[in-house]
Protein backbone atom coordinates (compact mmCIF):
# COMPACT_ATOMS: atom_id res chain seq x y z
CA UNK A 1 0.00 0.00 0.00
CA UNK A 2 1.19 3.59 -0.49
CA UNK A 3 1.58 6.04 1.98
CA UNK A 4 1.90 9.56 2.46
CA UNK A 5 3.07 12.28 4.53
CA UNK A 6 2.30 15.46 6.47
CA UNK A 7 4.02 17.93 8.70
CA UNK A 8 1.92 17.45 12.57
CA UNK A 9 -0.80 20.33 12.10
CA UNK A 10 -1.60 19.08 8.73
CA UNK A 11 -1.92 15.29 9.46
CA UNK A 12 -4.37 16.65 12.45
CA UNK A 13 -6.32 18.51 10.07
CA UNK A 14 -6.70 15.64 8.01
CA UNK A 15 -7.82 13.46 10.83
CA UNK A 16 -9.87 16.10 12.12
CA UNK A 17 -11.65 16.51 8.59
CA UNK A 18 -10.47 20.26 7.94
CA UNK A 19 -7.97 19.12 5.28
CA UNK A 20 -9.61 17.38 2.37
CA UNK A 21 -7.07 18.13 -0.37
CA UNK A 22 -3.54 18.35 -0.93
CA UNK A 23 -0.70 19.83 -3.74
CA UNK A 24 2.47 17.66 -4.58
CA UNK A 25 5.02 19.24 -6.68
CA UNK A 26 5.05 16.99 -10.13
CA UNK A 27 8.65 15.38 -9.60
CA UNK A 28 9.79 15.92 -13.35
CA UNK A 29 8.18 19.44 -14.20
CA UNK A 30 7.20 19.76 -18.30
CA UNK A 31 10.03 21.20 -20.12
CA UNK A 32 10.38 24.93 -21.27
CA UNK A 33 11.00 25.39 -25.16
CA UNK A 34 7.95 25.55 -26.70
CA UNK A 35 6.89 22.49 -28.58
CA UNK A 36 8.51 20.16 -25.93
CA UNK A 37 6.27 22.42 -23.61
CA UNK A 38 3.90 19.93 -22.18
CA UNK A 39 0.32 20.24 -20.74
CA UNK A 40 -1.62 17.78 -18.92
CA UNK A 41 -4.76 16.21 -19.77
CA UNK A 42 -7.70 15.20 -18.06
CA UNK A 43 -5.69 11.44 -17.87
CA UNK A 44 -3.50 12.44 -16.11
CA UNK A 45 -0.66 12.88 -18.90
CA UNK A 46 1.80 15.30 -20.01
CA UNK A 47 1.32 15.59 -23.79
CA UNK A 48 3.51 17.79 -25.65
CA UNK A 49 2.55 19.77 -29.01
CA UNK A 50 4.71 17.56 -31.17
CA UNK A 51 5.97 14.43 -31.73
CA UNK A 52 9.76 16.09 -31.76
CA UNK A 53 10.64 19.31 -30.47
CA UNK A 54 12.06 22.03 -33.15
CA UNK A 55 12.52 25.09 -31.59
CA UNK A 56 16.26 26.84 -31.88
CA UNK A 57 16.93 26.13 -28.21
CA UNK A 58 16.89 22.22 -28.15
CA UNK A 59 18.80 22.04 -31.79
CA UNK A 60 22.37 20.72 -30.68
CA UNK A 61 25.66 22.89 -31.71
CA UNK A 62 26.80 20.35 -34.32
CA UNK A 63 23.87 20.03 -36.28
CA UNK A 64 20.58 22.07 -37.58
CA UNK A 65 18.57 18.80 -36.48
CA UNK A 66 16.17 18.77 -33.44
CA UNK A 67 17.19 17.37 -30.22
CA UNK A 68 14.62 14.27 -30.80
CA UNK A 69 12.52 14.16 -27.52
CA UNK A 70 9.68 12.33 -27.67
CA UNK A 71 6.59 13.36 -25.56
CA UNK A 72 6.58 11.82 -21.92
CA UNK A 73 3.42 10.85 -20.45
CA UNK A 74 3.45 12.05 -16.90
CA UNK A 75 1.50 10.08 -14.01
CA UNK A 76 0.06 10.82 -10.87
CA UNK A 77 1.60 9.00 -7.93
CA UNK A 78 -2.05 8.19 -6.85
CA UNK A 79 -4.78 7.15 -8.63
CA UNK A 80 -8.64 8.08 -7.83
CA UNK A 81 -10.07 5.43 -5.70
CA UNK A 82 -6.71 4.35 -4.15
CA UNK A 83 -6.38 3.82 -0.16
CA UNK A 84 -3.37 5.45 0.83
CA UNK A 85 -2.25 5.32 4.68
CA UNK A 86 -0.51 7.94 6.59
CA UNK A 87 2.69 7.75 7.29
CA UNK A 88 3.87 9.19 10.57
CA UNK A 89 7.36 8.80 13.01
CA UNK A 90 6.80 6.08 15.10
CA UNK A 91 8.18 3.77 17.88
CA UNK A 92 7.96 0.13 18.48
CA UNK A 93 8.30 -0.67 22.47
CA UNK A 94 7.68 -4.35 22.43
CA UNK A 95 8.60 -6.15 18.81
CA UNK A 96 5.82 -8.27 17.08
CA UNK A 97 5.69 -12.03 17.71
CA UNK A 98 3.68 -14.58 17.03
CA UNK A 99 1.49 -14.77 19.96
CA UNK A 100 1.13 -10.76 20.77
CA UNK A 101 1.02 -7.78 18.21
CA UNK A 102 3.78 -5.17 18.48
CA UNK A 103 3.28 -2.13 21.27
CA UNK A 104 3.48 1.12 19.21
CA UNK A 105 3.84 4.70 19.93
CA UNK A 106 3.09 7.34 17.47
CA UNK A 107 4.99 11.24 17.48
CA UNK A 108 1.58 12.93 16.37
CA UNK A 109 -0.87 11.14 18.99
CA UNK A 110 0.10 13.52 21.66
CA UNK A 111 -0.64 10.81 25.10
CA UNK A 112 2.04 8.83 23.66
CA UNK A 113 4.71 11.55 23.36
CA UNK A 114 4.07 12.47 26.93
CA UNK A 115 3.32 8.76 28.20
CA UNK A 116 7.20 8.29 27.01
CA UNK A 117 8.05 11.50 28.33
CA UNK A 118 7.04 11.27 31.97
CA UNK A 119 5.97 7.62 33.19
CA UNK A 120 6.72 5.72 30.37
CA UNK A 121 8.67 2.20 29.66
CA UNK A 122 11.06 4.56 28.58
CA UNK A 123 11.43 7.26 31.13
CA UNK A 124 14.66 9.08 31.42
CA UNK A 125 15.70 7.24 28.02
CA UNK A 126 15.83 9.45 24.88
CA UNK A 127 13.31 7.68 22.63
CA UNK A 128 14.87 7.67 18.82
CA UNK A 129 11.80 7.75 16.46
CA UNK A 130 10.91 5.67 13.40
CA UNK A 131 11.66 7.88 10.10
CA UNK A 132 7.77 8.49 9.03
CA UNK A 133 9.28 7.53 5.41
CA UNK A 134 9.81 3.97 6.46
CA UNK A 135 6.74 3.40 8.65
CA UNK A 136 5.44 0.00 7.88
CA UNK A 137 1.63 -0.21 6.48
CA UNK A 138 0.69 -2.14 9.29
CA UNK A 139 1.41 0.31 11.75
CA UNK A 140 -0.88 2.90 10.30
CA UNK A 141 -3.59 4.25 12.33
CA UNK A 142 -5.46 5.68 9.41
CA UNK A 143 -6.22 5.70 5.65
CA UNK A 144 -7.63 8.14 3.19
CA UNK A 145 -9.32 7.49 0.00
CA UNK A 146 -8.05 9.59 -3.01
CA UNK A 147 -11.33 11.17 -4.68
CA UNK A 148 -10.30 13.02 -7.31
CA UNK A 149 -6.87 13.82 -9.28
CA UNK A 150 -6.26 16.61 -11.57
CA UNK A 151 -2.83 18.68 -12.18
CA UNK A 152 -2.32 22.69 -12.74
CA UNK A 153 -0.03 25.76 -11.62
CA UNK A 154 0.43 26.31 -8.14
CA UNK A 155 -0.65 29.59 -7.77
CA UNK A 156 -3.90 28.12 -9.61
CA UNK A 157 -5.34 27.48 -5.98
CA UNK A 158 -8.62 29.32 -5.50
CA UNK A 159 -9.49 31.13 -1.66
CA UNK A 160 -11.99 27.79 -1.74
CA UNK A 161 -9.03 24.73 -2.30
CA UNK A 162 -6.74 26.89 0.39
CA UNK A 163 -9.95 26.47 2.84
CA UNK A 164 -9.27 22.28 2.17
CA UNK A 165 -5.70 22.46 2.49
CA UNK A 166 -5.48 22.82 5.80
CA UNK A 167 -6.33 27.06 6.07
CA UNK A 168 -8.41 28.23 8.65
CA UNK A 169 -9.81 31.61 9.74
CA UNK A 170 -9.10 32.90 13.07
CA UNK A 171 -11.60 34.79 14.54
CA UNK A 172 -9.55 35.90 17.55
CA UNK A 173 -8.15 38.89 16.37
CA UNK A 174 -9.38 42.10 18.05
CA UNK A 175 -8.31 44.51 15.09
CA UNK A 176 -11.46 45.78 14.04
CA UNK A 177 -11.31 45.74 10.47
CA UNK A 178 -13.82 44.80 7.28
CA UNK A 179 -10.71 41.95 6.19
CA UNK A 180 -10.75 38.31 6.95
CA UNK A 181 -7.53 37.23 8.49
CA UNK A 182 -6.55 33.42 7.90
CA UNK A 183 -3.90 31.65 10.41
CA UNK A 184 -1.78 29.24 8.84
CA UNK A 185 -1.68 26.96 11.88
CA UNK A 186 2.06 26.66 11.53
CA UNK A 187 3.11 30.25 12.51
CA UNK A 188 1.91 32.91 14.49
CA UNK A 189 0.93 35.35 11.32
CA UNK A 190 -2.20 36.28 10.09
CA UNK A 191 -3.17 37.07 6.89
CA UNK A 192 -5.42 39.14 5.09
CA UNK A 193 -6.60 35.86 2.50
CA UNK A 194 -6.35 32.07 2.00
CA UNK A 195 -4.46 32.67 -0.66
CA UNK A 196 -1.52 34.17 1.32
CA UNK A 197 -1.70 32.35 4.09
CA UNK A 198 -1.50 29.21 1.48
CA UNK A 199 1.53 30.58 0.18
CA UNK A 200 3.11 30.83 3.65
CA UNK A 201 2.34 27.56 4.12
CA UNK A 202 3.56 25.89 0.97
CA UNK A 203 6.91 27.99 1.37
CA UNK A 204 7.22 26.80 5.17
CA UNK A 205 6.55 23.38 3.48
CA UNK A 206 8.64 23.07 0.60
CA UNK A 207 11.40 25.99 0.81
CA UNK A 208 11.37 29.76 0.35
CA UNK A 209 10.47 30.67 -3.06
CA UNK A 210 8.24 27.36 -3.93
CA UNK A 211 4.83 29.95 -4.26
CA UNK A 212 6.84 32.37 -6.63
CA UNK A 213 8.29 29.86 -8.90
CA UNK A 214 4.71 28.20 -9.82
CA UNK A 215 5.47 24.73 -10.33
CA UNK A 216 3.55 22.24 -11.71
CA UNK A 217 1.62 20.27 -9.16
CA UNK A 218 -0.73 17.24 -8.55
CA UNK A 219 -3.85 17.92 -7.00
CA UNK A 220 -5.74 14.96 -4.51
CA UNK A 221 -8.26 15.23 -2.99
CA UNK A 222 -9.34 12.76 -0.41
CA UNK A 223 -11.38 11.29 2.93
CA UNK A 224 -10.30 10.11 5.74
CA UNK A 225 -11.81 6.24 5.81
CA UNK A 226 -10.89 4.92 9.24
CA UNK A 227 -8.49 5.53 11.87
CA UNK A 228 -7.49 3.02 14.93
Amino acid sequence: MKGICFIKPLFDATIEGRKTQTRRIANQQPDTCGSCYSYVKSDYKYTGGSKFCYTESCKTKDSNTACGRYEEYRKPRYKVGETVCLKEPYYVSIKETEKNPALVYYKYRDKDTEFLKTTGLEKNIPVKWGNKLSMPDKYARYHIKITAVRCERLQQISDEDCMKEGIIYDDSSYIACEEYTFLNNIDDWLYDTPREAYAALIDKISGKGTWESNPYVWVYDYKLINNK
